[in-house]
């Protein structure tokens, strides 16, 4: 990328990489890799902060497990090479499926380790990524590299193929903290989520609560980053809430991706369309751009949006109103 940049107008000595979900995983891993160092200048992480890697035994062991479905042994490797693309993707993908089955706990997804116990992540082989980034500390390689990452409001837990949705109770609600917590901790846990959401309906705290494991490794990531005192981080929470499907997913995974690149027009399945989506992507993209370009996304669109320290913790909160947070999701939520 550094070497072949300014054969499209781009700067090789000012490269910004970055990503959502796996993608800003990817980026992620890339702060913590030594051959990498000196590529790229500023790193944008979209709900993506896994900050846990799996090791070359948990590799290996899927490799072998490939290896099974396919009836290759591990003396015989050549054989790969005859093999159908769409076989050793179908043979993957089981192989993923045995080792890695779907949960079906309540307990909110610990985003941080979701390459760890997902497959086909980077792999921490002690050469090419030493170790996992972010999960001790800071990678001091990118110690110079600014740092914009953030999430979504409601990442998960949202109305997908759920038209009951709306009506779920805070009975409901309760009831799958409790299984989650116990009761005094999930006593605890849902009078934080009231308190930072006063006017929210049961299925709206449900909703917040199932994307706090997100939101929790956004800010285990800035914290680290922050602790280095060297390149700034910025945080921020994009929190508009679709109108499509009535208004039902609100701000999903991978809602924030038509405003970064503003064209909430041309996505409008995703956005709705219209004039207050249009007025927030001209806000988000000119950020990033600011931020690609500067490494500071502060514009005159916005309210003065400070780096993040985990003394203030100040969060940029993407809505129709933008403003500056104290950190998000609240302190007493536990994940």
């Amino acid at each position: 990328m550094r070497d072949n940049i300014r054969s499209f107008g781009g700067n090789p000595g000012n490269v910004t990489v970055f990503g959502q979900s796996g993608g800003g995983g990817k980026v992620t891993a890339l702060m913590a890799m030594p051959r990498a160092a000196g590529l790229f200048h500023r790193a944008i992480v979209q709900s993506g902060s896994m900050l846990y890697m799996p090791g070359p035994d948990t590799t290996a062991k899927l490799a072998g497990a490939v290896l099974k479905e396919l009836s290759i042994g591990k003396s015989n490797l050549a054989q790969l090479q005859a093999v159908p693309v769409e076989r050793i993707v179908r043979a993957g993908m089981e192989a993923a499926k045995a080792m890695f089955p779907p949960q079906s706990s309540p307990r909110p997804f610990d985003f941080g380790r979701h390459a760890e116990l997902a497959p086909w992540a980077p792999t921490v082989d002690g050469v090419i990524l030493p170790e996992s980034p972010f999960r001790d500390a800071a990678p001091a390689i990118s110690a110079k590299v600014p740092l914009l990452v953030g999430s979504t409001r409601t990442e998960f837990g949202v109305g997908w193929g759920w038209p009951e949705f709306e009506d779920f109770t805070l009975g409901e609600l309760t009831g799958a903290m409790t299984k989650t917590y116990g009761k005094l901790a999930a006593e605890r846990a849902l009078g934080a989520l009231r308190s930072e959401n006063p006017d929210a309906k049961p299925c709206d705290l449900f909703a917040v609560w199932q994307s706090s494991g997100v939101r929790a490794a956004v800010i285990r990531q800035a914290s680290a980053k922050a602790a280095q005192h060297a390149a700034p981080v910025y945080v921020y929470l994009f929190a508009w809430n679709t109108p499509v499907l009535d208004g039902r997913i609100r701000s999903y995974h991978c809602a924030e991706l038509p405003f970064v690149f503003d064209n909430t027009d041309r996505c409008d399945p995703a956005t709705g369309g219209g004039d207050a989506a249009r007025a927030l992507a001209a806000k988000v993209s000119d950020a990033w751009i600011r931020f690609a370009r500067t490494g500071d996304p502060n514009h005159s669109g916005l309210p003065t949006w400070p780096p993040f320290t985990s003394a203030k913790r100040a969060t940029m909160v993407f809505d129709n109103e933008c403003e500056i947070v104290a950190s998000f999701p609240p302190a007493g939520l536990p994940t």
